[in-house]
């Protein structure tokens, strides 16, 4: 099986403790596990500040996206966060749609999802 995301952390100087997260292909019922328990493990051992890459997502259903909104709040409990960048325009429509703008902030790259604080 492939993975869906493939770990990158960024050096702290440029963001202390922030995790990249490169995702790729599908997020939908088969894959969601995979990345439910990446990103639950990554958030309770104290990496809870993530970005999550999207550029190479080619599909994300309802499983998919109750997996991301399920990790946000996992990590502002844990007084982190989860930002989007390089969000194709197909899956921000659907987050537009859902209105998780507040939940999964989208920037148009690592540097900006940085910048927000």
């Amino acid at each position: 099986m492939e993975s869906i995301a493939d770990l990158s952390v960024v050096p702290p100087s440029q963001a202390p403790s922030c995790v990249v997260l490169d995702l790729a292909g599908e997020l939908d019922v088969a894959s969601v596990p995979e990345l439910r328990q990446r990103l639950t493990t990554l958030i309770l051992s104290g990496r809870s500040r993530l970005v999550l890459n999207a550029a190479a997502l080619e599909f994300i259903d309802a499983a998919g996206i109750g997996c991301l909104v399920h990790a946000a709040k996992l990590a502002r409990a844990e007084g982190g966060w989860i930002r989007l960048i390089r969000v194709e325009p197909r899956h921000l429509r659907l987050l537009r749609i859902l209105r998780l703008g507040l939940m999964l902030p989208v920037h148009e790259n690592l540097e900006d999802a940085l910048r927000e604080g």
